[in-house]
């Protein structure tokens, strides 16, 4: 197993056979990191990006009923399983019937033990993005299979020889991948058969997103983040300005006031600690930056948030409020390379909005932008990501009075 989330977790495994009731539930065991068997699995910490493995033993008695079994495998965070887990594609083995052959006595009279073992290697996600996004089921395909016949009873699975023995089935799955197919591979019948799968599919990932309702309002600037995990939101806005004093609010996805804050003073940091509780209520929050005066400030803003994004600086981006401008920017974390796709819609004038897709600190130069009437897209092939993870969405308004709309951004 492979975390891809950008912050270090606690995940456990469990073995669900199909149908639950399946009297195979007692032949399974994890092969737990010391060595041991047992039916449940230990809760196993991963760094950002560790790969572990899990091996999971199956014992068929001899008395077991001939006929195929499936399982799968689920990985769960500890802190949010109902939301944050994995799947592995479906696991199939099969107890054939007895093959006869000519055996020494001393064997025959023997007890014969059918041992299956699969070793399992999942690369899996196990993230939640924000706006209460829906599970991620992942699955996957097997991608590798050895194995040694070694007795006389039967087991098989998918990809592994239909005979007795000890097998290892590779089966590689991403988080949110489309299920594609069941690979099912022959063995030559020989003492040391070795099947070879046919072409895996590659799974196509399914983007996170970010949507939220916004305002754009006179003499504002809005940032909307998304929250990886608890954690403290610190905003420390500096600007030039005469006679100039700035709100800063932090809010909720339910736009409860969280804290805020009006000061004159440069510099002045606003934070709010977000507990587990408030996460999960919600997971986009909001920094909202007014000037009520009628001059001008110009400046730029450091947003500290837990972002997921591993040693990540805080958000830098500038601003420049007056009476007459309107901004609201969608900050989006990528896990890797791929499109940043946003969707905005509002009602009121045609062509109110321009929407630009830009890194931090260019507010002015932009990859993409759109200038249409609603609803607006707006796209962008992210190539690589060494200028950064963190991207923004910029809604900039072009005509007078207060725009209420919605946005959604799709990123990878």
């Amino acid at each position: 197993m492979r975390s891809v989330v950008r912050r270090k977790l606690d995940a456990t495994a469990k073995l669900v056979t199909d149908p639950p009731n399946s009297p195979s539930a007692k032949w399974l065991s994890f092969v737990l990191p010391d060595g041991k068997t047992s039916p449940t699995d230990t809760s196993r910490a991963f760094d950002i990006d560790e790969n572990k493995q899990y091996q999971v033993k199956i014992v068929a008695p001899p008395d077991a009923i001939r006929g195929g079994y499936s399982f799968k495998l689920v990985v769960a965070e500890d802190t949010n399983p109902d939301d944050n887990f994995s799947e592995s594609p479906t696991v199939t083995f099969t107890v054939p019937d007895p093959v006869e052959r000519k055996l020494p006595i001393a064997l025959i009279i023997g007890i014969i033990v059918v041992v299956l073992v699969i070793i399992i290697a999942i690369v899996a996600v196990v993230a939640i993005s924000g706006n209460n996004q829906t599970n991620s089921n992942a699955t996957g395909t097997a991608v590798a299979v050895t194995q040694t016949a070694t007795a006389n009873e039967a087991a098989t699975a998918t990809g592994v020889a239909n005979q007795t023995g000890t097998a290892n089935a590779i089966i590689i799955m991403t988080q949110s991948a489309v299920p594609t197919s069941t690979r099912t591979s022959t063995p030559t019948q020989t003492s040391t058969p070795t099947s070879t799968p046919t072409n895996t599919p590659t799974p196509t990932p399914i983007p996170n997103s970010l949507g939220t309702q916004f305002q754009l309002i006179d003499g504002s600037v809005d940032y909307y983040i998304q929250l990886a995990q608890p954690g403290t939101i610190r905003v420390v806005p500096s600007w030039t300005g005469f006679n100039v004093a700035l709100a800063i609010t932090i809010l909720d996805s339910n736009q409860r006031t969280a804290q805020s804050s009006t000061t004159n003073v440069s510099g002045s940091p606003v934070e709010y600690t977000v507990s587990t509780a408030d996460w999960q209520a919600s997971k986009i929050w909001h920094v909202n930056i007014v000037n009520d005066t009628l001059n001008s400030a110009t400046g730029a803003v450091d947003i500290s948030y837990p972002s997921g994004v591993a040693g990540s600086q805080p958000f830098r981006d500038q601003f420049t409020l007056t009476q007459s401008s309107a901004v609201t920017n969608v900050i989006v974390a990528l896990a890797h390379t791929g499109t940043i796709s946003g969707q905005v819609s509002w009602s009121g004038a045609s062509n109110a909005i321009e929407a630009r897709i830009r890194l931090p600190l260019q507010g002015d130069t932009f990859l993409a932008n759109s200038h249409t009437a609603s609803p607006m897209a707006v796209t962008y092939n992210v190539p690589d990501l060494a200028v950064g993870q963190l991207w923004v969405v910029s809604l900039i308004r072009q005509t007078t009075g207060t725009i209420s709309g919605t946005v959604t951004v799709h990123f990878p």
